[in-house]
């Protein structure tokens, strides 16, 4: 790989004395008799007044373990499940698809299932931070040969979720504001006598890049 040694990019001097320093006058004079910091060359960071030159001896990045990398979604969907376990009023809640519902027992209902859809990021706002938007669901599953009995528990179910996800921070880098269930969907499954709603939410992460780098051994 080709390599180049630092050179200057943006000089000091490409810019006029005055923008570093405010011309200060006297009440009797136009004439400038002192000069004061305005902007002072700190203001910029290093990399614009010198190129980011790559050594001609770069030092390899150690390779991390897998089990030694950061999630960036891992401690919020830790909280939310924590928050929906702590309702008390389900059976059993797991993390994966609602297709996994028959891999818990024959009696845990109501079962809920967290569901990771996707998420996306942007720097639009702030470029020195990225913004994290999550998608996920959350499938509440209920079990009852009474179709008005199976459509109380799900309301009550999914108005509970609500009440603890909705605006709640999930986790030291969340924007509680935007922690939201925004729309859910009643389905009924090929398993009678069950059925179930689809909630689907979303929350947001700020990030620093910068800090957020893996760890290595």
């Amino acid at each position: 790989m080709a390599t180049m040694s630092v050179s200057s990019f943006y000089p000091p001097t490409y810019f006029p004395t005055s923008f570093f320093y405010l011309a200060v006058t006297t009440a009797t004079s136009t004439t400038p008799t002192a000069l004061t910091p305005y902007n002072a060359p700190s203001y910029f960071p290093s990399s614009y007044f010198y190129g980011n030159g790559i050594s001609s001896t770069p030092t390899p990045t150690p390779i991390a373990n897998v089990g030694d990398l950061p999630g960036r979604d891992q401690e919020a969907y830790t909280v939310l499940m924590t928050l929906i376990q702590g309702l008390g009023c389900f059976e059993e809640v797991i993390l994966g698809s609602a297709i996994q519902r028959d891999q818990v027992g024959a009696g845990c209902y109501p079962l809920a299932v967290v569901t990771p859809r996707g998420w996306e990021e942007s720097d639009d706002y702030d470029p020195t931070l990225i913004v994290r938007r999550v998608n996920f669901g959350i499938t509440i599953v209920v079990q009852s040969r009474d179709g008005e009995t199976r459509f109380e528990q799900l309301d009550r179910l999914a108005s509970s979720i609500l009440g603890v996800v909705d605006f709640v921070g999930l986790g030291s880098l969340s924007i509680p504001p935007l922690t939201r269930i925004r729309a859910g969907r009643f389905e009924f499954l090929s398993h009678y006598p069950e059925q179930s709603i689809e909630l689907e939410g979303e929350f947001c992460t700020l990030i620093d890049p910068l800090n957020f780098v893996p760890v290595t051994n």
